[in-house]
This record gives C-alpha cells, structure tokens and sequence, in this order.
C-alpha cells in the first residue's frame, strides 16, 4: 500500500520586487480560490478568481504606489499568503 501525503497548495511571486505584472504561481493549483491584495496597511486593494487547474494567474500592480503587499490565495480548505514588494 501506497500512503501519499497531502501535497498543500504553495503560492509564489515573480518578479518580486514587481514594477507592473505580478505573477502569482500556485504549487497544486487542483480547485479554485480567490486572491486578495492587501496593503501594508491591510486595506484590500483587489480581488480575483482563481480558476481550477490554473497554475499562474497575473496581477496588474503598474497604478499602485511603491511598498509591501501580500498576495493571500484561499481556497475551501485552506490559506496560503506572499509577500510582494512593488517599486517604481
């Protein structure tokens, strides 16, 4: 008998630091989620959809200011957050 462990869902950034599109890239990209982006103050700057089975997903960062973000990726069973740096 086989016993696999339960892979969990890593999300990354690229290019970080960022000037215009962030790529977000999810590890087990197998149900959809949302993302959300959040200042360094924790104000909520946008939201997306993550479709199923999608791997990448691109984030228009070129009309916000220069500082820290964090890109938080939920999913029905569970939550996984990057931090992104966006200069001019």
């Amino acid at each position: 008998m086989v016993v696999r462990e339960h892979e969990r869902a890593r999300l990354g950034a690229y290019p970080n630091p960022v000037t215009d599109i962030l790529t977000l890239v999810l590890s087990n990209a197998t149900t959809k989620g949302a993302v959300v982006l959040y200042d360094a103050t924790g104000s909520v700057i946008s939201r997306s959809t993550w479709p199923a089975g999608t791997a990448k997903l691109q984030v228009d960062m070129r009309n916000l200011q220069s500082g820290l973000y964090m890109a938080e990726m939920t999913t029905e069973s569970e939550r996984s957050t990057v931090r992104v740096v966006k200069v001019q």
